[in-house]
């Protein structure tokens, strides 16, 4: 059956090789991102926010 398809079976085969080190490499950078997000100002982001929502609606430009 895999020589069928030579080209759909070596692409499924490598596919399968490297899913772990996507998963490796991935679930570093979430890290990583979750510890910058960790670090994020925010007090400041809240008054930023508050004042977008005390505008009224959307302004034509």
């Amino acid at each position: 059956m895999l020589l069928l398809f030579p080209q759909a079976s070596s692409r499924m085969i490598t596919d399968i090789l490297f899913t772990g080190p996507r998963l490796l490499f991935g679930g570093w950078g979430l890290l990583r991102e979750s510890a910058r997000l960790r670090t994020a100002d925010t007090a400041g982001l809240a008054q930023i926010l508050a004042v977008l929502a005390g505008r009224g609606g959307a302004r034509e430009p």
